[in-house]
C-alpha cells in the first residue's frame, strides 16, 4: 500500500498542534522535544517507511570508553531503549536514538504512536546519559 504522505504529514502535524512543520532541502523535518537538540524524521516514501533521529548529547571524553560500552550493551535489551537503536558518532562522541519503521494501514495513528514513543524514550535516554560509564565507589 502506498501511503498518501502528504495526508498522512497533514494529520500528524494537526495531532502534534501545529500549524505547519517545514522541511528543509534534504526533505528532513526538524522537531524540538524537551530543551535538549532537536529530533528529525524523514520519510522514505519509496518503501513507505519513517526514519527519526534524536540527539542525546556529548559522551564525556574521559568517560567515553565505558559509556560507549553501556550504550552498546542496551541496544541488545531493546527494553531500555523503547525498540529504538542507540548509536554513537565517534568523531564528535554524539550520542543518538534512531528508528526506522514501515508504517501501516493507519499511517497518522502509526506515526503519531511512533513520535510519541520515540520522543519518551529520548528524553529518558538524554537523562541517563551523563551517568554512563560512571564506576560505582567500591564498598568496603
Amino acid at each position: 500500500m502506498a501511503i498518501n504522505w502528504l495526508a498522512t504529514m497533514r494529520g500528524f502535524i494537526g495531532r502534534l498542534g501545529l500549524e505547519r512543520l517545514d522541511q528543509d532541502e534534504d526533505g528532513t523535518y526538524t522537531l524540538y522535544v524537551g530543551d535538549g537538540p532537536p529530533v528529525f524524521l524523514m520519510i522514505a516514501d519509496d518503501v513507505d517507511e519513517v526514519l527519526l533521529f534524536g540527539g542525546l548529547g556529548k559522551l564525556e571524553e574521559e568517560r567515553a570508553g565505558a559509556a560507549a560500552i553501556a550504550l552498546l550493551q542496551a541496544n541488545h535489551f531493546w527494553t531500555e531503549t523503547g525498540g529504538f537503536t542507540l548509536c554513537l558518532s565517534p568523531a564528535g562522541l554524539d550520542a543518538m536514538l534512531v528508528a526506522r519503521r514501515r508504517l501501516g494501514d493507519a499511517p497518522v495513528d502509526d506515526l503519531t504512536d511512533l513520535f510519541d514513543r520515540f520522543s519518551s524514550a529520548v528524553l529518558v535516554w538524554r537523562a541517563r546519559l551523563p551517568e554512563l560509564g560512571k564506576v560505582a565507589e567500591p564498598v568496603h
